[in-house]
């Protein structure tokens, strides 16, 4: 028998099969759908085999990391916090980390031809040392998900968006300009998840963010083939 708990807040009702409780149920589906997508490009990418550098190594890693974080939030973050306590939360945050510092460095190594090297290993210590800020923040007692937040926004603004536009003005790659295209496309997902946008508890701010994260996923995916392609075709 399927049974809707009234809520007062906007976050999806829960359903209950029998004793089984679902919490957040949309809101589970479509971070889950983010995850699909990840893997889909994780999968992608890795059968593609012209190009099989350090760059693409870690894009691919990238992908491979968001794919497990989003699955940790649908489910621990939200579909069964029923049964598992607060703590399994941060099994996303701390993936959705590690994937921005991949990135991050993924965005680096692409951009490592035309850096000098001091450049280079400055930047490489600053990856490292935000990354280790973070995690340290996530595992203290001040954690929550803003500090998740600020991470994924401190490495897209202050390293990644930079670098992706240092290399396109450098190399004039297209795939570089999709992937600055999707991180301006970011923008809208965050700016409705901090303002809260919601239609309805069935489809919440939690739900629209997500939906649109899948787009900006594909573009990234679409973008670091655009890369590969061109990098491929550069070598011949």
């Amino acid at each position: 028998m399927l049974i809707l708990e009234e809520q007062a807040s906007i976050l999806n009702p829960t359903l209950f099969f029998g004793a089984f409780e679902w919490r957040e149920p949309v809101t589970s589906i479509t971070d889950f759908m983010i995850a699909i997508t990840c893997i889909i490009g994780f999968i992608y990418l890795s059968r593609n085999k012209e190009v099989d550098d350090r760059t693409f190594r870690l894009y691919r890693l990238y992908f491979l990391m968001f794919a497990i974080g989003m699955t940790s939030a649908a489910w621990f973050g939200h579909g069964l916090q029923a049964y598992v306590s607060f703590e399994w939360k941060m099994i996303g945050w701390l993936f959705s980390l590690a994937g921005q510092t991949v990135f991050a460095f993924a965005s680096l190594s692409g951009a490592r031809s035309a850096l000098p090297d001091p450049l280079h290993k400055a930047l490489r210590l600053l990856i490292g040392l935000l990354f280790a800020t973070f995690l340290i923040w996530i595992l203290s007692p001040a954690r929550s998900f803003a500090v998740a937040q600020l991470a994924n926004g401190v490495f897209a603004v202050g390293l990644i968006l930079p670098l992706q536009l240092f290399q396109y003005a450098r190399f004039r790659n297209y795939g570089n300009l999709i992937i600055l295209g999707a991180l301006v496309y970011g923008i809208l997902p965050s700016f409705i998840f901090n303002q809260q946008i919601s239609v309805n508890r069935w489809f919440n701010y939690h739900d629209i963010s997500h939906v649109l994260l899948c787009g900006f996923m594909a573009l990234m995916i679409f973008g670091v083939r655009k890369l590969e392609l061109i990098t491929v075709q550069r070598s011949i």
